[in-house]
């Protein structure tokens, strides 16, 4: 038995899917241990109301969910059920396109990388359209490649697919037919791919494959594309703002890590002197990995002068970056200081990533926890409930649309509950109709907002008084607080 495992060790490709079989056994014990994100609950709303598009997102989280659910009932686990898969299924393919790049050592080296990431431990488990958007970019990397060594028209496909499907979860997924076609200008050999059915069937499976969006929109006003602008800050003019890009440095140092941050920016710029400066482009597999990484990461970089943006905007760029990083630093690792700093980068990323799985011992300020948005719901809906037995002709209205998914997935009999009626479209609610205010007599508003009442739903009803000031139980009680108003007509 010992020979054996030794023998399966010894043979990286099994270490690679023991290991991973293993954090995926984890991970699927470990995805129900703290409650929904309001993100989450939101996204479980949409794949009860199935459709071609969304209002600021694709509709592949919406499918994925509902096929969890399908199996696993409205928990969730059902809800995380496929994150966990797809996130292991990312770990193997970015296992296997080191290995096919460069050898398996630097495919174990990479997965063990990405397995310490703090933002891909946080990301394996809840279920956004992060899991999808990573496991995509991946998939079609890995086609692109393989279709390039020669290996049949089926890749070539399948990437298409690959960045297709990835664009019905994150818009920021057709960045990656640009990247694959820098990398194919960049060398002359590679240019003869433009005048072959291949690249053409690439692009046209990955057009296929994003109509529903673009027919989604185009019967809605094309909402999503105004919301993506609203969403980069671009409604009010560009800015140079270097402290917003300070501060998008700063998340992306904590959500990656800070030693894994320095060291991915060293050899992304050893690698451009190299190719710029001394014109040595190290290969085909060193510039592929850049072009399936750095754009992305140039994109936003760029927008940050405008507005830092959100932490994980980035993470599609994580895999080929992590890459790319091993194979620089592989050939410094003869320097007794290369050999420091990744030591020293490995293992502040592995404290992190284990430190974010559970972080209330940490007691970090509400601000400061990455856990924060997966606390306390369950108490505070289950206060709501009881409130609102005391009021059973009232509807329920939340004061945004976290609050609104949040009471939608927690309350026991999932009521519809609505948000403030202010006659524009201001999020995927709006799209499912509002209340009418002419016939509802009685509703309960429920805000973590401590203001007095929205001025639309001053307008909307004639009386109102709090009826209750909520807290979640012990030891989250310092998290948030709800108020519960009682409105009258």
């Amino acid at each position: 038995m010992k020979d054996f495992w030794r023998r399966v060790w010894g043979d990286l490709r099994w270490r690679a899917a023991l290991c991973l079989a293993v954090v995926t056994g984890f991970r699927l014990w470990f995805c129900t241990y703290h409650e929904l994100v309001p993100d989450e609950a939101y996204y479980w709303l949409w794949s009860k109301h199935l459709d071609m598009g969304y209002y600021s997102k694709g509709p592949a989280v919406a499918w994925t969910i509902a096929a969890g659910t399908g199996l696993w009932g409205d928990t969730v686990f059902g809800i995380r059920f496929f994150s966990v898969l797809l996130s292991a299924g990312t770990g193997w393919l970015v296992f296997d396109l080191a290995r096919r790049l460069f050898d398996g050592r630097v495919g174990w080296w990479v997965l063990v990388g990405v397995g310490t990431l703090p933002i891909f431990a946080v990301g394996s488990v809840l279920m956004t359209i992060d899991p999808l958007s990573v496991f995509f970019w991946v998939c079609a990397a890995h086609g692109l490649w393989r279709g390039v060594a020669g290996e049949g028209l089926r890749h070539w496909v399948w990437a298409g697919f690959a960045v297709g499907c990835g664009f019905l979860a994150k818009q920021i997924n057709a960045l990656q037919l640009v990247c694959g076609v820098g990398w194919l200008l960049a060398d002359r050999e590679r240019r003869r791919w433009f005048m072959r059915p291949h690249f053409w069937a690439m692009v046209g499976v990955a057009g296929v494959c994003m109509l529903p969006v673009f027919v989604w929109n185009a019967q809605h006003g094309w909402i999503t594309a105004q919301h993506l602008h609203e969403r980069a800050a671009l409604t009010e003019g560009w800015k140079m703002r270097p402290g917003e890009f300070f501060q998008f440095l700063v998340q992306q140092a904590l959500v990656i890590s800070p030693g894994y941050f320095v060291l991915m920016l060293v050899a992304w710029g050893g690698w451009v002197w190299r190719w710029w400066v001394q014109r040595q482009s190290g290969g085909q597999a060193e510039p592929f990995c850049a072009w399936m990484a750095w754009p992305v990461f140039a994109l936003y970089a760029g927008l940050a002068w405008n507005e830092a943006g959100e932490a994980n905007w980035t993470v599609t760029m994580l895999p080929t970056g992590m890459l790319l990083a091993v194979v620089w630093w592989r050939e410094r690792w003869g320097s007794r200081v290369a050999r420091g700093w990744i030591y020293g980068a490995v293992g502040v990323a592995v404290v992190m990533t284990v430190m974010v799985h559970e972080t209330a011992w940490l007691r970090l300020k509400p601000r400061l926890d990455p856990l924060v948005r997966a606390r306390g719901w369950r108490s505070l809906v289950d206060q709501v409930d009881e409130v609102r037995r005391a009021y059973p002709q009232a509807i329920l209205i939340g004061n945004k649309y976290q609050t609104v998914s949040i009471l939608s997935f927690y309350l026991p009999d999932r009521p519809r509950v609505y948000q403030p009626k202010v006659g524009r479209v201001v999020n995927q609610l709006s799209l499912w109709g509002d209340y009418d205010e002419t016939r509802v007599t009685e509703a309960l508003f429920v805000t973590d907002a401590l203001d007095g009442l929205p001025e639309p739903l001053q307008g909307q009803f004639r009386e109102w008084r709090e009826v209750a000031r909520l807290r979640p139980a012990a030891p989250w009680e310092g998290l948030r607080v709800w108020r519960v108003i009682y409105m009258k007509r």
